[in-house]
């Protein structure tokens, strides 16, 4: 969206660059430590079973990801740096991912913009490790949104989504969970999940748009970045109504 919110529904987002596996990749992680220390002072390194991942408003082991993603099950090194306002970086021999819990705006005026951030660490990271080409870029938001107390009503003036409460009452759902999968254009692929969780305190509403391309050369890592968040951007305004938007509008919530 064209705007920057007091009081963002955003829990997390992450941009993910998938490449061939590269041995040699650990001769070049001192250069790349020493090019983005200034921004990611703290480092440490990892083992692949110590990294849990949310998938679905759920934590999720990362090598039960591996295993539906048929990536490698065997235990793998990863290079984790964190910079001291929430951005972290974790690199593996065929992959790197940035992500942030404090997301403000992606490339809009008057914040902290995650694309500057991408354009530090990812571009620093294709220029020293030299890729030889993006098996896929993925860029996924998490939105941990309110669950409105008015009743289906004043849910409908929140959320344009699919639930059928004419089966299914509002005030009955315990759980629902509902995933599509569509391609979108050329390689670009969405995945979009729309969730109700009223077993929590207070209830829940997520919505997690995860969109992707595949096969991309590396000098276009920045440009497929920008166009995966246009179609994220996008499809977000369209599940939201006036409600929602004035509650994000809020301060001091």
């Amino acid at each position: 969206m064209r705007e920057i919110f007091d009081n963002p529904t955003i829990q997390s987002v992450t941009l993910e660059i998938r490449f061939p596996a590269l041995f040699y990749i650990e001769s070049k992680i001192g250069d790349f430590q020493k090019a983005i220390f200034d921004k990611f002072p703290a480092s440490a390194l990892l083992s692949r079973k110590s990294i849990n991942f949310f998938v679905a408003g759920q934590q999720v082991k990362a090598e039960d990801i591996n295993k539906a993603n048929q990536a490698p099950t065997a235990d793998a090194m990863i290079w984790e740096f964190k910079s001291e306002d929430n951005y972290t970086l974790h690199v593996i021999n065929n992959s790197i991912t940035i992500s942030s819990t404090v997301h403000k705006t992606y490339n809009n005026e008057g914040g902290e913009k995650f694309r500057e951030m991408i354009i530090f660490a990812i571009g620093k990271f294709i220029e020293i490790v030299s890729i030889p080409r993006i098996d896929r870029i993925g860029l996924r938001y998490i939105n941990t949104c309110p669950f409105p107390t008015g009743g289906e009503e004043e849910f409908n003036k929140y959320y344009k989504i699919g639930m059928p409460f004419s089966r299914f009452p509002l005030s009955k759902i315990q759980q629902s969970n509902f995933t599509i999968v569509s391609n979108i254009k050329d390689n670009y692929t969405l995945r979009f999940t729309e969730a109700i969780n009223s077993l929590v305190n207070p209830k829940q509403v997520l919505l997690d748009y995860d969109a992707s391309k595949t096969n991309i050369t590396p000098d276009k890592y920045l440009e497929t970045a920008d166009a995966l968040h246009e179609i994220i951007s996008e499809e977000f305004e369209k599940s939201i109504g006036e409600g929602l938007i004035n509650y994000m509008k809020q301060k001091n919530i």
